[in-house]
């Protein structure tokens, strides 16, 4: 007698594939311009930026 009953071939990978996709293209232009951001003028001195001291580190170093 097996645990979790009857074992049912539902695909479940192939349907949500489009999604998968949508989501990591999504996920990495996000992160892209997340990026970019940081260091814009306005946010690059900004304490809350978690790059503002290697932007501030680059800056000094050129």
């Amino acid at each position: 007698m097996s645990l979790f009953g009857r074992k049912f071939p539902t695909p479940i990978v192939r349907p949500l594939a489009p999604f998968i996709a949508a989501a990591s293209i999504v996920w990495l232009t996000v992160n892209k311009i997340e990026n970019s951001a940081q260091s814009l003028p306005p946010y690059d001195s900004d304490p809350r930026n978690p790059k503002a001291l290697l932007n501030k580190q680059l800056k000094e170093h050129h």
